[in-house]
């Protein structure tokens, strides 16, 4: 199983920058393969994610230019490992870019 907290700073003008929180359960679409389902965990958190190939999606729209920056705090079960990946899709019809980060649970404690 593993719990998700996403937020985003996106620039509002060319020198300062505002950060958005999106909360975990704000998902406009999700794929859930099995298991148990992706659902909010009642502590600020997303849970469900526990199966290969379960996905959420979140719908953010940035059109200034600028430097701008995700944080994604994951949480997994003790010892086990994980891949997130994180596509990133422009506006126009294009290739999205995608982040790849592997990392151990520490636990949920």
């Amino acid at each position: 199983m593993l719990s998700l907290v996403v937020s985003f700073a996106l620039p509002t003008s060319a020198i300062r920058c505002e950060t958005i929180r999106q909360q975990a359960e704000d998902f406009d679409q999700c794929y859930d393969v099995g298991g148990y389902p992706i659902q909010d965990s009642g502590l600020g958190s997303l849970i469900g994610l526990d199966y290969q190939n379960d996905w959420v999606n979140y719908g953010i729209t940035a059109s200034d230019f600028g430097i701008f920056s995700a944080t994604l705090r994951c949480r997994g079960e003790l010892g086990r490992q994980y891949t997130v990946n994180m596509l990133l899709y422009p506006e126009e019809p294009s290739m999205p870019q995608q982040i790849t980060f592997g990392f151990t649970g520490q636990g949920f404690s």
